[in-house]
């Protein structure tokens, strides 16, 4: 084991060591956080992929009189 330790040295110092883990941290929640809901897709050939879906508006809820 102190061959091992000899090669290898010191190590990181306990500063770097937190440093690496937030750098690994920030960096896995930037990847997950795409902002995508649904699976990632590509558009199909010919469309812009800018039209937004035509939606139907919801239908009026009568409101009982007070």
């Amino acid at each position: 084991m102190s061959g091992l330790k000899s090669i290898l040295g010191r190590g990181p110092s306990r500063s770097r060591r937190m440093a690496i883990a937030v750098l690994c941290l920030v960096g896995a929640l930037g990847v997950s956080a795409c902002g995508q809901k649904g699976p990632l897709y590509l558009p199909a050939p010919g469309t812009s992929g800018k039209e937004k879906p035509v939606s139907t508006p919801a239908p009026a809820v009568p409101v009982a009189p007070r």
